[in-house]
């Protein structure tokens, strides 16, 4: 498991995640910004897992979150 899975993972409501893919590493001074795409399955709604992963530690930004439940 990676660092950003294990990170994702730890956050409650979240079930598991999975890396799809690697879009941009941009390395910095004093910390380097990776950007990946992931698949998460977890047992709150958008919008709650929308405010969990905004209030989590090294996660900047979401460009996407959408539910896939019918």
């Amino acid at each position: 498991m990676t660092e950003a899975e294990q990170r994702l993972a730890a956050i409650e409501g979240v079930r598991a995640v999975n890396i799809d893919g690697l879009r941009e590493i941009q390395p910095g001074l004093s910390a380097t910004v990776t950007t990946v795409a992931v698949t998460i399955e977890a047992i709150v709604t958008v919008d709650e897992l929308r405010e969990r992963l905004a209030e989590t530690v090294c996660i900047n930004a979401i460009d996407q979150l959408t539910s896939d439940a019918t």
